[in-house]
């Protein structure tokens, strides 16, 4: 009995690194195909952590740096953006974290006579998360402490773990707090002493939802109002189940629709569902994952905004294949061991092919770099590396900062740390025949100790290079530093 348990350990391991050492190629395979480039949210989330740092900049007015704060990401890709200059460091780490979430997954399978090999080939050839892994975004941090969490408190039985690792989980993104409050009715109804701790990571957790905003914004009404843009299908009909139920469910569908793989395994993983169910397997709390997307629909009721996006209701898509590894295939499945590698090695080079071909197609089709100004929505949007190494060391405390609502997320990131304040103007008409631009140029420079505005020749002709120093930089910018800030 000893000897057939170290086997089944020893095999549990080997699962376990083939799938893990599997989902790092696979990933970073997209990744080279693709071009490194993230979510502007995470971008914004690294420079809402500048203003928690300096309390000067505090509170957040413009919607540029319009996301709601989550505490965990925005002083994780803070401290990163901050040690290194981008995310690229970032990205590895969300790629290791992933593929050890997915690695779990497959030892959990196998654990419970699963087919492992369903999970992991269909989450890798899941483009869609794919891309949520590598542009750095909440999800791909949030979600693999999700299952850490569902492993130990369910099939390890390790509570305190479990409940940690999903409050973690709440703190990256919104969502799993629903996890807490099932489990602390679990735990309650079982009078467990666990209670306690499942109740209070509950209720820290419901903190940080209601009042997190509070770290950066102003209230919860300027929350909302700067962290959803008028855009089409953003309003919709305030405390209205349908409004806020239909975008739900059609993002559920949409999701489904686009992920091919999903659409092959759905029959099966509904049967794998099942087939947990029946045997009262610990997998079968894996969909307890869905609950953290309830809160999509409920903000939309409240708020009469639509917050069923694509990337906040992936939970369906990604459970798919991993419920498809407990349906029954009968025949298909009854090879011989030899037959059966080859076939495994085979479908492996298939999904190493189709995860590269589809890095490819998505070139380029994230929404920034700020290292070269590349990606699908960014505008353009660039950073400032070549100022930040040109004055780094120099800048003295408590400067005035004058920019552009474009800029303002990047010079905030870059250079908000030591400002006293950082304003915005709109926009600067720049033509030189006009006497009260030029008049007004030299006002705002008075006003400003650091101005980072775009490149022209009105703002170059009013400069007292006596007073300023004067740099250009990325994106056709100019950069003026009043010299007494300067060491």
């Amino acid at each position: 009995m000893a000897h057939t348990e170290l086997g089944k350990d020893r095999i549990e391991k080997k699962v376990f690194w083939t799938a893990f050492i599997f989902s790092v190629t696979g990933y970073l395979i997209f990744l080279f195909f693709r071009g490194f480039g993230w979510d502007g949210d995470s971008i914004s989330s690294a420079s809402q952590f500048v203003i928690l740092i300096n309390r000067n900049l505090y509170p957040i007015t413009t919607s540029i740096l319009g996301t709601a704060p989550k505490i965990f990401s925005t002083i994780v890709f803070g401290i990163f953006y901050r040690l290194f200059g981008n995310f690229y460091v970032l990205t590895f780490v969300s790629i290791a974290l992933n593929a050890l979430a997915l690695a779990l997954i497959c030892k959990w399978t196998y654990n419970l006579k699963g087919h492992w090999i369903f999970p992991l080939f269909g989450f890798i050839l899941n483009i869609t998360w794919a891309g949520v892994v590598i542009n750095c975004d909440n999800p791909a941090f949030s979600f693999p402490f999700m299952i850490f969490g569902l492993y130990y408190y369910f099939h390890k039985l390790q509570k305190i773990k479990g409940i940690l690792f999903i409050f973690t989980a709440s703190l990256f993104r919104p969502g799993p707090e629903l996890i807490l409050l099932f489990m602390t009715i679990l735990e309650i109804k079982e009078k467990n002493k666990l209670a306690v701790l499942a109740l209070t990571a509950y209720l820290l957790s419901l903190i940080n939802l209601l009042f997190g905003n509070l770290l950066v914004f102003s209230s919860l009404k300027s929350a909302v109002a700067l962290c959803n843009p008028l855009a089409p299908g953003i309003v919709i009909q305030k405390y209205s189940i349908v409004e806020a139920v239909k975008p739900y469910i059609g993002t559920i569908l949409g999701n489904l629709k686009i992920s091919r793989i999903s659409n092959i395994l759905l029959i099966p993983a509904f049967f794998g569902f099942m087939e947990c169910w029946r045997k009262a397997n610990s997998f079968r709390f894996i969909a307890l994952c869905l609950l953290a997307t309830y809160l999509a629909p409920l903000f939309s009721f409240v708020t009469g905004f639509n917050f069923c996006l694509q990337t906040y209701i992936l939970e369906y898509l990604l459970i798919v294949p991993l419920y498809a590894g407990f349906f029954k295939y009968g025949n298909l499945l009854s090879l011989s061991i030899k037959l059966k590698k080859i076939v495994a090695i085979l479908a492996a080079f298939l999904v190493i092919f189709s995860v590269a071909r589809s890095g490819k197609t998505c070139r380029n089709n994230y929404e920034i770099n700020p290292l070269n100004g590349s990606g699908a929505t960014s505008g353009g949007y660039i950073g400032f590396r070549s100022a930040v190494n040109l004055l780094k060391g120099r800048l003295q405390p408590s400067y005035r900062v004058l920019t552009s609502e474009r800029d303002l997320m990047f010079t905030i990131l870059e250079f908000g740390d030591k400002a006293k304040s950082v304003e915005t103007i709109e926009k600067i008409l720049c033509t030189e025949e006009n006497s009260l631009n030029r008049d007004s140029m030299s006002g705002y420079l008075k006003g400003y100790d650091f101005v980072l505005l775009p490149n022209n020749l009105l703002l170059t002709t009013v400069i007292d290079e006596s007073i300023y120093e004067k740099h250009a930089t990325e994106g056709d910018r100019i950069l003026v530093v009043r010299r007494t800030f300067l060491k």
